[in-house]
């Protein structure tokens, strides 16, 4: 891939993609450094460890050359961040942002281990609702139904605040992984798609 210390001062620097696409970006000197050494290291296929402080913008620095570097040839790139928040700040802010400042030059998704998503047909057939069930047993089946209908992908991260600390005996519903299945089966099962 070719990528260019230009190219990233064209996406991060003053008056840059980034500062025109997102209101309130600031161009910071630290990141441009960060993300120049991020795109060295992915040019030599080289280490790299990188200790910086709060309000550096270490996730653009490291995020913008690799989006660069992915999206001109250079292959696919795995980030995996060290909690759940910090997965979640990446997906739903930072890349949208930088998704949007290269008017869709990269594709991105999150992949999670099986156990994180909801069989659906499992899921279906442990929700049923049996004559006479009280309402009581009923809400949180019908609320766990709606969600699979909501939720393409099945989540467990989605459900609800709410439904998780009221009926935690639910949360336990047939996720993927929790028995071996047939292939057939698994073909049933939700699946996401990356976006692309």
């Amino acid at each position: 891939a070719s990528v260019t210390g230009a190219d990233l001062d064209a996406l991060l620097g003053r008056g840059g993609a980034l500062a025109e696409a997102v209101e309130g970006f600031t161009s910071r000197p630290e990141q441009r450094g960060l993300a120049a050494d991020v795109l060295h290291n992915l040019a030599t296929s080289g280490t790299l460890a990188i200790e910086a402080g709060t309000g550096t913008g270490k996730s653009l620095g490291y995020l913008a050359p690799a989006a660069l570097w992915a999206s001109r040839g250079g292959g696919r790139i795995g980030i995996a961040p060290h909690t759940r928040a910090l997965q979640d700040q990446l997906v739903e802010k930072e890349l949208p942002r930088l998704h949007a400042a290269t008017q869709g030059a990269f594709g991105y998704a999150v992949l999670k281990g099986q156990g994180n998503y909801l069989c659906r047909r499992r899921s279906l057939e442990a929700t049923a609702v049996a004559e006479p069930m009280p309402w009581a047993e009923r809400a949180p089946r019908a609320y766990l139904r709606a969600f699979l209908r909501r939720s393409p992908e099945g989540d467990l991260e989605r459900l609800s605040y709410w439904f998780k600390d009221r009926y935690p005996a639910l949360r336990a519903v047939p996720r993927h992984g929790d028995e071996q299945e047939s292939e057939e089966r698994r073909r049933q099962h939700h699946r996401r798609q990356p976006e692309q």
